[in-house]
């Protein structure tokens, strides 16, 4: 981690260096500031750009502070859940005949039929099976986009990041976020197809970003409404 001081204030980032032309400055949560960097330019010469943007950076990182965290649920009748952009009211019915939690959608509702009341019992289930949702959407998503980019994920996997919403290894493995269940569907669908694409670049250059174009034409809709609304998926 890198940092530089402005005035009284101290500004942390993290560095990167890749093939790329320009010099990049990212805000992308109240704690995260990322820099990316062609190969060969000097740290001084980042630090020089960084300290010239320090006020937008400063005021980007105030903005994102000020925005209220969803409040953590409490697994109550009534409560709202979202799923794939849409809201449902929770239903909780004890069922002593049941071994472990039970998670299903039923019309307007999000149902869990569970032996006991356990609010982080009902919280870890009811993850599980955003998770199952992602990746079952995921798997069925890659079969349209195959012929497109002319690569397959050896395999997609869950996690429970909240800041990173997916990636993908030198391995051809892509990890989603759980938490992309909340998200409209179009969003989880770029993140999905950002992972792909890196199966055949793996970096952010220009023959990568036109590939992401090529395959969703809107995806800059789709990631700017991840940048202002990701930190609301939580439960």
């Amino acid at each position: 981690m890198e940092q530089i001081k402005y005035n009284d204030q101290i500004i942390e980032f993290e560095l990167t260096y890749s093939r790329r032309k320009n010099l990049e400055i990212r805000v992308e949560n109240p704690d995260v500031v990322r820099v990316k960097a062609p190969l060969g330019v000097s740290k001084s010469q980042v630090y020089e750009l960084v300290l010239s943007k320090a006020e937008w950076i400063l005021a980007k990182l105030e903005i994102l502070k000020q925005r209220t965290p969803p409040v953590e649920k409490r697994f109550i009748d009534g409560e709202e859940f979202v799923y794939l952009g849409q809201v449902y009211r929770l239903a909780v019915v004890i069922d002593e005949g049941v071994r472990k939690p039970v998670v299903k959608l039923n019309g307007g509702e999000l149902v869990i039929t569970a032996p006991i009341f356990d609010p982080e019992l009902l919280r870890t289930f009811v993850q599980k099976w955003y998770g199952e949702q992602v990746l079952a959407t995921a798997s069925k998503l890659v079969e349209e986009y195959v012929d497109v980019i002319g690569r397959r994920p050896a395999k997609i996997k869950i996690s429970s990041a909240r800041k990173r919403w997916g990636s993908c290894s030198s391995l051809g493995n892509v990890l989603l976020s759980w938490r992309l269940a909340m998200a409209p569907l179009p969003v989880l669908e770029y993140v999905l197809v950002h992972e792909l694409c890196h199966l055949v670049h793996m970096n952010h250059s220009r023959e990568y970003w036109k590939l992401v174009e090529l395959v969703l034409p809107d995806y800059r809709e789709r990631l700017k409404w991840l940048k202002e609304n990701g930190y609301l998926l939580n439960i």
